[in-house]
């Protein structure tokens, strides 16, 4: 009896452990493209973030109406300088306020905190506010009583629905993996029990023949 007689072919073996070696790498290249991306979206937004050193006062261009965060960036790089401070600030004070009308801009806690650490910079959010009309506002902070070194803050929208995203795309990445993964090791077995099942099969029909 010679294994060329025995149908179907051992090359089927072969097969089926190229099945799982594909799809466990297309399970495994995934995650890496979708974070590739996702970090990529992060980092743009926080490059548009704008930052101020405080205390002092600032004027800056809101371009879009809706929610904004103050972050400190109690570790960050401005203008080739290098500014690190202690992850909370007591006694700091901001205010916001509308040049066009005066009108004082309510700020508030973080409704959710949030951190980053992108390109070197280390932020946590301290304040975030709602405005209705974009333009000009004169953002300003003091320490009240207290002398500390200069502080980064970085105002700017997006940076959170960025972060969230990121965590909810990994996710639903993460498990189209898993499936991807599971369904080619699946798709493997079968094709294994298959071709030996009936390799042992035509053996069986080879020996009484």
């Amino acid at each position: 009896m010679t294994d060329k007689k025995i149908k179907p072919s051992r090359g089927y073996y072969v097969l089926a452990f190229l099945i799982l070696v594909a799809g466990c790498f297309i399970a495994v290249l995934i995650p890496v493209i979708s974070a590739r991306g996702s970090l990529q979206e992060i980092t743009q937004t926080n490059a548009e973030l704008r930052r101020v050193i405080m205390p002092g006062v600032e004027e800056i261009e809101l371009a879009n109406p809706g929610k904004y965060t103050v972050y400190h960036e109690y570790q960050t790089v401005l203008e080739g300088r290098v500014y690190t401070s202690p992850e909370t600030i007591p006694g700091l004070e901001c205010s916001l306020v509308s040049k066009a009308s005066g009108a004082q801009i309510t700020l508030s806690a973080p409704t959710v905190s949030s951190t980053y650490t992108v390109g070197g910079r280390k932020a946590t959010s301290i304040l975030e506010f709602n405005i209705d009309q974009p333009g000009r506002y004169i953002f300003s902070c003091s320490l009240a009583g207290m002398q500390v070194r200069p502080v980064v803050l970085a105002i700017g929208q997006g940076m959170l629905g960025s972060i969230l995203g990121l965590v909810g795309k990994n996710f639903l990445t993460i498990s189209g993996s898993l499936v991807v993964c599971v369904g080619s090791l699946v798709i493997a077995v079968i094709l294994a029990i298959v071709v030996f099942s009936r390799r042992k099969k035509a053996v069986r029909t080879l020996e009484t023949s």
